[in-house]
């Protein structure tokens, strides 16, 4: 009876949450409500298998720049820095908590090449276009409702150099999602089409790597990760 109820709470709080963040932003807010605690304890995922996997990928290219989207305090900005100390690293991140945190972590760990910017990824617009050799996004697409992703995504384009790196849920649901903007999955993300939204901006299909994560690199709730990877060609 318990579990039967919790069931039936579920069943009509997500498409609630699905509703509010829609048309309000909830979970981005849900993110700038984190206390500092809850912030610091990613500093514990340093190190882990996704830092692995992310430090193999960038092995294969060249950059002198690097932008994420949505860094946090930094958590996965650290070990970049450590292996690229002569390039140029910013993180931006929409929670001035995070960034405080963040800031005062690699200050206090004497890392020097990392810039930390209080911004939301929908106002890219301070960044000139080919800003970037690298554009990086981990679990961070995922809280962008589906009335913002398209245009998020033009800017990632703009901006990028080089290389767009994202780890995001990717799922082709056209019977529910026809437009490939987003599913919404408990407990709270946004599964999309992302192939099918860089082609609509140009971005050739053959040209995009698709490649699954490990579930020890990450495992969302609604499954999907992926990587999505591609080079902008010149004078796009």
């Amino acid at each position: 009876m318990v579990d039967g109820g919790k069931a039936k709470i579920k069943s009509l709080l997500y498409p609630m949450m699905a509703w509010a963040d829609r048309h309000f932003g909830f979970l981005e807010h849900c993110w700038s409500m984190k206390s500092g605690k809850q912030i610091e304890e990613y500093f514990g995922t340093i190190g882990d298998d996704a830092d692995r996997y992310i430090a193999g990928v960038l092995e294969a290219i060249q950059f002198e720049n690097f932008l994420e989207l949505g860094c946090g305090c930094g958590n996965r900005l650290f070990n970049i820095a450590k292996l690229y100390p002569q390039i140029k690293i910013t993180g931006i991140d929409v929670s001035s908590r995070a960034i405080k945190i963040g800031n005062d972590f690699f200050k206090s760990s004497g890392i020097e090449n990392v810039e930390f910017v209080q911004k939301r990824i929908e106002s890219l617009e301070d960044f000139p276009s080919d800003s970037f050799d690298v554009i990086f996004s981990r679990a961070t697409l995922i809280y962008i409702s589906p009335k913002k992703i398209v245009p998020v995504l033009k800017e990632i384009v703009r901006v990028a150099k080089k290389h767009v790196i994202l780890m995001e849920m990717q799922g082709e649901d056209l019977k529910n999602d026809p437009r490939g903007t987003g599913i919404f999955c408990p407990p709270g993300n946004w599964k999309r089409d992302y192939v099918r939204l860089l082609g609509d901006l140009g971005i050739e299909k053959e040209c995009i790597r698709v490649e699954e994560v490990s579930t020890s690199v990450w495992s969302p709730g609604g499954g999907g990760a992926t990587l999505i990877m591609f080079e902008k060609k010149k004078g796009f």
